[in-house]
């Protein structure tokens, strides 16, 4: 226990992996994309890109600061029966 410092564990599953993985390589056919990449260093690189939810809200909002503020940065949440949109 260090003060100021805060541990978390994230728990990540092989079948919820595999099925985030499923979804992402489906969408990519689905929409004509020729790679998924995850967690890589130059982003601007891919069409695709999958990582666990925390570092994918790092990308998101640091695109969003690029193009002036997350409110200008519609985001989308796909589930198996539901959709979540919002900006």
């Amino acid at each position: 226990n260090v003060p100021g410092v805060v541990e978390c564990l994230k728990i990540i599953t092989r079948t919820k992996s595999l099925r985030i993985a499923d979804f992402a390589f489906q969408t990519a056919r689905k929409h004509g994309r020729r790679r998924i990449t995850a967690l890589v260093s130059r982003p601007q690189q891919f069409d695709m890109m999958v990582m666990p939810n925390l570092y994918g809200n790092v990308v998101s909002n640091v695109c969003a600061g690029l193009v002036g503020g997350p409110g200008l940065v519609p985001g989308a949440n796909y589930g198996d029966d539901y959709a979540l949109f919002e900006t």
